[in-house]
C-alpha cells in the first residue's frame, strides 16, 4: 500500500505546486508589458507634439532657443572655453537702442569680408603679418577737404580719450588730386543681432561713399556712433596719404542692431543695394 501511494504521488501527470514568488513575478511582468504596450504609445505621441511645438516656435522666432540654451549652466571648463570666444559688446552709449554705438570683440568669422577681425576691439589695430591697419573709434565730425567738391574728412576719437582725434580722408569720384589712384571708400554695416546669434555673415555691404547725399550721410552717421575704418594701403603695403598728409579710408563700417534694414529705414526706405553706382574699383595692390 505504501508503495502504491508513493508511485501515485510521483506520477508525471500531476504537477508540483508553483511557488508564490514565481506567481508574483509573472504578475509584475504582465503589468510592465501592459504599461509599455499602451503607455509607450502615448509617450511617443507626446514627444512628437513637443518636437513639433519647438519647430513652430523656432520657425516664427517666438522663442530664442539659442539664448535659452545659453542660460543653462555648463561645467566650469566648458563654460570658460565658450565665454572666451563669444561675441561681446565692450562699449555702448547709455540709452542707445539701435546698436549704432556698439564696439565689440569676437566678431564671428566672416569669409565674405576678409578684414572682419579688424572690426574687433577699440583703438588702433595693426597686423604686422598682413601689414594692415584699422581704427575702431567714435564719430566726432565731418570736415570738408580744402579745394575739393563733396570730399570729406571723417574725425574719430577713442572711447576713453576724447582729446585724441584721428582725421581720415574719405575718397569719392570727385576727388581731384587722388583721381589717379581711383579708389573709392566703401561703406558697410555690422548687423549686431546676427553677430550675437553667431552668424558668419554679420557684415553687410551698403554702397560706395558717393552713393550717399550729405543729408543721408549725416543721418546714418551721428556724433557718438561707433565707426571702424580700414586704412588704404598700396601694393607695397604702405599706407597711402592724401595731398594733406592724412590717411585714407579703404572702407568704413557702421553698427546697427538690424544692419542694412535699419539704415534703409533711417533714410526713408529708398535705399536698395542694387541702386548703388555700378563702379569697378581696383584693389590697393594694383595701385602705383
Amino acid at each position: 500500500m505504501n508503495q502504491d501511494t508513493d508511485i501515485q504521488n510521483s506520477s508525471p501527470n500531476q504537477s508540483d505546486p508553483i511557488p508564490q514568488d514565481d506567481i508574483d513575478n509573472k504578475k509584475a511582468s504582465g503589468k510592465f508589458a501592459y504599461f509599455f504596450k499602451y503607455a509607450g504609445f502615448e509617450i511617443a505621441i507626446l514627444l512628437i507634439i513637443i518636437i513639433a511645438s519647438i519647430g513652430i516656435l523656432n520657425y516664427f522666432k517666438l522663442v530664442n532657443f539659442k539664448k535659452l540654451l545659453d542660460t543653462i549652466p555648463l561645467n566650469s571648463s566648458t563654460s570658460q572655453k565658450n565665454n572666451s570666444s563669444e561675441f561681446k559688446i565692450i562699449w555702448q552709449n547709455p540709452g542707445d537702442t539701435s546698436g549704432r554705438s556698439v564696439l565689440f570683440t569676437n566678431l564671428p568669422i566672416d569669409k565674405n569680408y576678409e578684414n572682419y577681425d579688424f572690426l574687433n576691439g577699440k583703438g588702433w589695430k595693426v597686423n604686422q603679418k598682413e601689414e594692415k591697419m584699422a581704427i575702431n573709434g567714435v564719430f566726432v565730425k565731418f570736415e570738408a577737404v580744402p579745394n575739393e567738391i563733396n570730399n570729406k574728412y571723417i574725425t574719430l576719437s577713442l572711447p576713453d580719450d576724447k582729446t585724441n582725434l584721428i582725421k581720415i580722408r574719405l575718397t569719392s569720384l570727385n576727388s581731384n588730386k587722388l583721381k589717379e589712384k581711383s579708389f573709392l571708400t566703401k561703406t558697410t554695416v555690422t548687423n549686431i543681432n546676427k553677430a550675437e546669434n553667431g552668424s558668419r555673415n554679420a557684415i553687410e555691404n551698403l554702397a560706395l561713399i558717393d552713393f550717399w547725399s550729405d543729408k543721408e550721410l549725416n543721418t546714418i552717421i551721428k556724433t557718438g556712433d561707433a565707426i571702424s575704418i580700414i586704412i588704404l594701403r598700396d601694393k607695397k603695403n604702405e599706407a597711402i596719404l592724401d595731398e594733406n598728409g592724412s590717411l585714407i579710408a579703404e572702407s568704413i563700417n557702421l553698427r546697427r542692431s538690424e544692419g542694412e534694414k535699419a539704415i534703409k529705414k533711417e533714410i526713408g526706405g529708398k535705399f536698395l543695394l542694387s541702386e548703388s553706382p555700378k563702379i569697378t574699383t581696383p584693389s590697393p595692390s594694383s595701385q602705383q
